[in-house]
């Protein structure tokens, strides 16, 4: 049986190489999980999942999870969406991000992973190339801003502090 990647991540062994291998390291020994990976990765609350984002084609990246007792990775957001990066877990099963549909605007995404059916929080009426941003709200700017608090998300935009609330009550 392999060892928790909680475990490993809890001992500073999970790792994104510069080759964006993501990297797990039991007893001395480095063991590759996925490549193409983004340098963020997040744990849920419960320790038992780790998200990713990893590319799916040179423009796209794709947000997946494995169970941290069995990293075989799973997809979790596709479809119409064309990038799913900076994954934080909002709760053990749900996933914050930031995330954009073909030719959209950059905005705060929520998917439970069991469903599978990412919702836009922020900037989902608006696309790129159309010089409409009334309701704009920037994603983070640094994902080590990027956090939790009572169901919101709180993060650092470049310019100031944004907080947007996971119940979708926020979603432009």
């Amino acid at each position: 049986m392999t060892p928790s990647v909680a475990r490993a991540m809890a001992n500073g062994n999970v790792t994104v190489t510069a080759d964006g291998e993501l990297e797990v390291s039991w007893d001395g020994e480095a063991r590759r999980i996925d490549t193409g990976v983004e340098p963020n990765f997040a744990l849920s609350p419960d320790g038992r999942l780790l998200a990713w984002s990893r590319e799916r084609s040179p423009v796209e990246l794709e947000l997946v999870v494995a169970p941290t007792d069995d990293p075989s990775a799973q997809e979790v957001v596709s479809g119409d969406l064309a990038t799913a990066d900076r994954p934080v877990f909002a709760g053990p099963r749900e996933l914050v991000f930031v995330g954009a549909v073909n030719d959209g605007v950059a905005g705060i995404w929520v998917v439970d992973i069991d469903a599978r059916v990412p919702h836009p929080l922020t900037n989902a009426h608006l696309m790129a190339g159309t010089g409409q941003w009334d309701g704009f709200i920037p994603p983070p700017a640094d994902p080590d801003s990027i956090r939790v608090e009572d169901r919101e998300l709180v993060y650092h935009d470049g310019e100031q502090e944004q907080r947007v609330a996971l119940d979708g009550a926020d979603a432009r």
